[in-house]
């Protein structure tokens, strides 16, 4: 079971790690993408969109965001968007941006997406310690119904777990920067998560 807990929190790391640094890149299943550098722009908000469509899901981005190319593990895939602001540099953690990760776990069944909210929250505990772990709750997120919790020392990430067809999902969120920087990236990943339609 603890080598289970670690494994789940190397996935996230990882998952983490490459958003903070990997180079920008880009990705649609669907059609090639013209290159974007993120940091080019000063807002993420009102600008024309592109899509991310894969065999389960689609959304829309914006144009000076950059989708990653799809990370697969043994049980899961994981697609990230995310968005640089003008004073991130590339190889260090995310201070100026926003970031959505979505994985697609090779889970099924019933009260999975409990199943692993406690999981991450107990290996997060068992990183960071219980006094920056909140409990698990309940959210709405992207019109899902979800469980989160929040806390740690592994950066401001908040995941949300839920399941569309039975199928367990994770959608981790970080958004940060200046408090003005801060609300134009939320209107960002607000309407990338409005857009977000399950297949």
């Amino acid at each position: 079971m603890k080598s289970l807990l670690y494994l789940i929190l190397l996935t996230i790391i990882l998952g983490l790690g490459y958003l903070k640094f990997a180079p920008p890149s880009q990705l649609s299943e669907s059609a090639p993408v013209a290159s974007a550098n993120p940091s080019s722009a000063s807002s993420p908000v009102f600008l024309p969109t592109r899509p991310l469509k894969t065999a389960f899901f689609t959304l829309e981005y914006p144009t000076n965001a950059t989708a990653s190319a799809v990370v697969e593990t043994p049980d899961a895939l994981t697609w990230s968007v995310y968005y640089w602001g003008p004073t991130q540099k590339a190889q260090t953690e995310l201070y100026d941006g926003y970031a959505i990760t979505l994985t697609r776990f090779e889970t099924a069944g019933e009260n999975v997406a409990q199943t692993q909210a406690d999981s991450d929250r107990q290996t997060s505990i068992d990183v960071c310690g219980e006094e920056v772990v909140t409990p698990v709750t309940t959210a709405v997120i992207a019109d899902q119904s979800a469980l989160t919790f929040s806390g740690g020392c592994l950066g401001e990430a908040s995941p949300y777990y839920f399941t569309v067809q039975d199928i367990l999902y994770r959608l981790t969120i970080m958004v940060t920067g200046t408090p003005e920087q801060t609300s134009i990236y939320q209107q960002a990943v607000d309407s990338i998560l409005a857009s977000l339609t399950f297949l």
